[in-house]
């Protein structure tokens, strides 16, 4: 009855081992595409699939190097460090029985990757001036990629696609607005072609851009995902009631499932950075801090993203560019002040400000153009070693002086006002209640003076959600945030 069971499962098994022998697909990452630029004067990463055991080559610009993939097929490897190079080149990738992928016109330059949430991802066309930016974006040597918006529960090794686009009027438009104007004045002054490559998710938070090995093994972050696996269960416990109500369908899916939120646990670095590991890059810009904003473990996480990004790239000193939170109704200055902290205290990463950016009652502040401008200048002054001025005056020291309170900056040449009389400033004495100061400034220095403290001990300046403060120097550059303490 039954006679012909054993050749069926024989069948079976010869299919099964055919199926595992196959051929792999032969590709690249979907960063690897046409009109790609890779990093200059660094040894650059290549990685992709192939059969295991194949041998693969890449050839560019002069050089052939070869791997092996493992047993996964996995392969990867570097080739020598290039020098910029505005010719468009082919890239070819080669495997076995002719196998090949071509990456055409390719140029050498300067990667940057942009990430943050929605105020990094703000489409040039919705901003101040962005009509007349994108009308004379035309640059076929500055090269823009966005890697599509992506919640992973586990790491991917790719993304869907990353095309690159060279900037037009039609693709700069519908690009970052704060990412475009940095690689825009990088490609200016500079002079070598430039990519982009943006990767940014709104409402999210830093945690969620954070390897969950890196939050596992901190016992302060490790809270954020026994919050998160709370949460979880606490929505999948309510949906299981409204089931048995029969006020939810079994199978309608649920915008408010915390699994598909921004700021669930490592969900974006899974599924927006970690496929981009370990492309070549020569630095990092990063707008975030929204979806932090009151957080006690803020300045605990922040600089542990930087160091687990700098881990994955294998890179400990990979410039990370950041911008500060502007003024806006509801955001703390001590949140902004957390940022400070964290420029001051990690190597190789400055801090942007932008308190004079922003708009109470606006989330997205319009102008965008001096945000990307100021990364820019500290991204020329700190990566790229030119001698300007990338700082509004900073805080550095404080006396007393009888009933007055002497505070000296850095970065303080040409101190003046924006507009109209100096404001900003607030005094305090022992008990520590805070008064509006009257400030007078004096070279690189400022006294201050208030009628309500007469003893001034300390003092602060923009130290409110929306301050009222209009100190820069003589770059036109804004005075960051501070208090005395």
């Amino acid at each position: 009855m039954h006679h012909r069971l054993p050749s069926l499962i024989l069948f079976a098994l010869v299919s099964g081992s055919f199926a595992t022998m196959r051929a792999a697909d032969f590709k690249l990452p979907a960063l690897f595409a046409d009109h790609m630029v890779l990093q200059r004067d660094k040894a650059v990463a290549f990685w992709g699939w192939a059969d295991a055991v194949e041998t693969v080559t890449v050839s560019f610009a002069g050089q052939s190097k070869s791997a092996t993939a493992d047993a996964d097929g996995k392969w990867s490897l570097k080739l020598d460090a290039i020098a910029a190079s505005t010719e468009p080149r082919d890239l070819l990738v080669t495997g076995k029985e002719g196998r090949k992928v071509e990456v055409k016109d390719v140029l050498v330059g300067d990667v940057w990757l942009a990430s943050g949430q929605s105020n990094m991802g703000w489409n040039l066309a919705k901003t101040t001036g962005g009509a007349e930016a994108a009308a004379t974006a035309a640059d076929p040597l500055l090269r823009l990629a966005k890697i599509p918006q992506r919640i992973a529960t586990d790491p991917l090794d790719d993304v869907a696609n990353a095309a690159w686009q060279p900037s037009t009027p039609e693709t700069a438009a519908a690009y970052s607005a704060v990412a475009y104007h940095f690689a825009r004045e990088i490609r200016r002054t500079q002079g070598v072609p430039v990519g982009i490559i943006t990767s940014a998710f709104p409402a999210s938070t830093c945690q969620a851009w954070i390897p969950v090995d890196t939050l596992k093994s901190d016992p302060i972050l490790s809270d954020y995902i026994v919050k998160w696996d709370q949460r979880i269960a606490g929505f999948d416990s309510a949906k299981a009631m409204a089931r048995q109500n029969a006020e939810t369908k079994p199978d309608k899916p649920a915008a408010d499932d915390p699994r598909r939120m921004p700021m669930r646990p490592s969900v974006l670095f899974n599924g927006m950075i970690r496929p981009l590991v370990p492309f070549t890059l020569r630095g990092v810009i990063w707008y975030q801090a929204e979806g932090n904003n009151g957080d006690p473990n803020f300045e605990r996480c922040f600089p542990a993203m930087i160091k687990a990004w700098r881990e994955a790239w294998n890179q400990s000193r990979l410039p990370f560019l950041f911008v500060q939170l502007p003024k806006f109704n509801g955001f703390l200055p001590e949140t902004r002040e957390i940022q400070a902290r964290c420029a001051r205290s990690v190597p190789d990463t400055a801090m942007v400000v932008t308190i004079d950016l922003g708009e109470a009652k606006n989330i997205h502040p319009a102008d965008k153009q001096a945000v990307g401008t100021r990364l820019a200048l500290k991204a020329r002054a700190l990566v790229y070693d030119e001698k300007i001025e990338h700082s509004g005056p900073v805080f550095k020291s404080m006396q007393r002086e009888g009933e007055n309170l002497v505070l000296y900056f850095d970065h303080a040449t040409g101190m003046k006002t924006r507009d109209g009389d100096l404001r900003g400033f607030e005094v305090a004495g022992a008990d520590g209640s805070y008064s509006s100061a009257q400030a007078e400034i004096n070279g690189s220095s400022i006294r201050l003076r208030s009628a309500e403290a007469k003893a001034p001990m300390k003092a602060r300046y923009a130290w409110s959600h929306v301050p009222d403060a209009n100190l820069i120097n003589s770059a036109g550059l804004p005075a960051a945030p501070f208090q005395s303490e």
